[in-house]
């Protein structure tokens, strides 16, 4: 896949499926909710906050980058507030001061861009 192709999916994505042409929101039963990748990260063993990226290319070019972060695991894709979706969409990356990917769904605190 080219790397300037990103796919982004909302309640009014469309999809092709054996009943015909449905909007993805009309299949899942529920709102489509914002989603990125993200990795958490340590410092020599101890946390060092979440980054958040817009596709899985960009999160390991952002990782293979980083020179006192490691990876805590691989990246994952993880429902995101929108504070947090919308810094990434004007940067491509954020990184915040969180420690659980569950808490990135209502965060609205600090985002680093650079």
């Amino acid at each position: 896949m080219p790397e300037s192709l990103y796919i982004q999916f909302t309640d009014n994505t469309y999809v092709a499926t054996e009943r015909g042409i449905e909007r993805l929101v009309d299949i899942l039963h529920r709102p489509v909710a914002p989603c990125l990748w993200a990795i958490k990260w340590t410092v020599e063993g101890k946390p060092n906050g979440i980054s958040f990226h817009k596709s899985h290319g960009h999160a390991r070019k952002f990782a293979e980058l980083q020179i006192d972060s490691e990876p805590d695991g691989p990246a994952r894709l993880v429902n995101v507030s929108d504070h947090i979706y919308n810094c990434v969409e004007e940067h491509e990356y954020c990184w915040t001061d969180l420690s659980s990917f569950d808490e990135a769904r209502s965060y609205q605190g600090k985002t680093w861009t650079h």
